[in-house]
């Protein structure tokens, strides 16, 4: 200790002040670091940026909401802190203060029957898939591991429940789209930007295959069932030919003369 302290008074004042910032700026990057990459809270899908896209990050949270068949509301919980015995921080109740708070997830490599939309019924069994992903994730904690963002600005993601007595670094837990492929409530979402994560295509079409066989969920009275790509296909098609029909109206009634254009009642 008294050598270290020979060595130290015998360096310039102005060698130690600069070794003494040094050392105090890279600690205050790394910590800077570690708290924006494991501590800071994501309030919601625009605090998204591409770089946790493109390094495809995890995170754990806590699902407010589940709003449709294949998406739900996760509020970011990082690191530590939300739960005893070192709680000292809390997931908002109110729908108030948890409005821009959550991240959107779209459930990776599925496609669930569609409910009702916009003055269109839903299809067979939308109800009875709401319920189900309602049942395995609603006020649940669930790690997500973030892919990209759609066109409706949810993020795409796979999600898992974790096992219980089981660490995150062993097992991440019960993949969401497996398990909702497996209970025949959902099809492989195949369509442009499809995401599977580790699996892969085929495995989740061998996966529906297998629910299709045992005839589970939408699946119990045959596999030719509208599927929700076709669904929404088929809805696309009527809003255009509705479009189109609307403008034939219209320029109809432009073409008409000026004074039965003001005295019309159509």
């Amino acid at each position: 200790m008294a050598k270290l302290d020979n060595a130290l008074s015998s360096l310039p004042p102005s060698l130690l002040a600069l070794s003494a910032l040094a050392i105090g700026s890279s600690t205050t990057l790394v910590v800077a670091i570690l708290y924006r990459r494991f501590a800071r809270r994501i309030p919601n899908g625009d605090w998204v940026t591409p770089d946790v896209l493109a390094g495809k990050r995890w995170i754990k949270g806590y699902v407010t909401n589940v709003g449709d068949n294949d998406n739900f509301r996760v509020y970011h919980t990082p690191a530590f802190g939300w739960r005893w015995p070192l709680k000292f921080r809390r997931i908002p109740t109110r729908r108030d203060k948890l409005q821009h708070q959550t991240i959107h997830i779209r459930i990776a490599g599925v496609d669930a029957p569609e409910g009702a939309h916009f003055g269109r019924p839903g299809q067979p069994y939308a109800p009875e898939a709401l319920t189900w992903l309602k049942s395995q994730v609603e006020g649940k904690t669930v790690y997500c591991q973030l892919f990209r963002k759609d066109q409706y600005g949810r993020i795409v993601g796979s999600a898992y429940v974790p096992r219980a007595l089981v660490p995150a670094w062993m097992s991440k837990g019960k993949n969401v789209s497996v398990e909702m492929l497996r209970a025949g409530w959902a099809v492989t979402y195949e369509q442009a930007g499809a995401e599977y994560g580790g699996l892969g295509k085929e495995a989740f079409l061998a996966i529906q295959a297998e629910a299709q066989k045992a005839k589970r969920g939408m699946w119990k009275n045959g596999v030719g069932a509208e599927t929700p790509a076709e669904y929404k296909k088929r809805g696309a098609s009527s809003d255009k030919a509705g479009e189109a029909e609307s403008q034939a109206d219209g320029q109809e009634a432009q073409r008409r003369p000026l004074w039965r254009r003001l005295f019309s009642r159509t």
